[in-house]
């Protein structure tokens, strides 16, 4: 993330679809939603993805591919993700290992 172009606007893009992914996690928050499978597991991490961005921003001295590391990592720990990504990494192995489920 080194062209300050590129930087500039993706920090515009995750601002500005922030109040847009808060509405809709509250919704599923409210519905009782959870995660469960790929699809519905990759759009949490994308919409919390988001949310950790936009926090972390918040501290102007953090520069938009620092925000970007630290919002990774934030997401990637986040336990539902950790759980999804041992279930993931679990199903690769036994798939290279030739284990049926």
């Amino acid at each position: 993330m080194q062209d300050e172009v590129v930087a500039s606007e993706l920090d515009h893009l995750l601002h500005d679809a922030s109040p847009r992914v808060d509405k809709i996690l509250q919704r599923l928050h409210h519905l009782g939603w959870k995660p469960k499978g790929d699809t519905p597991t990759t759009i949490f991490s994308q919409a919390l993805f988001v949310d950790n961005y936009v926090i972390v921003r918040m501290n102007d001295e953090i520069a938009i591919p620092d925000a970007i590391a630290v919002a990774y990592g934030q997401t990637l720990n986040h336990p539902v993700m950790t759980k999804w990504l041992a279930k993931r990494g679990v199903q690769i192995l036994d798939k290279a290992a030739g284990v049926k489920e």
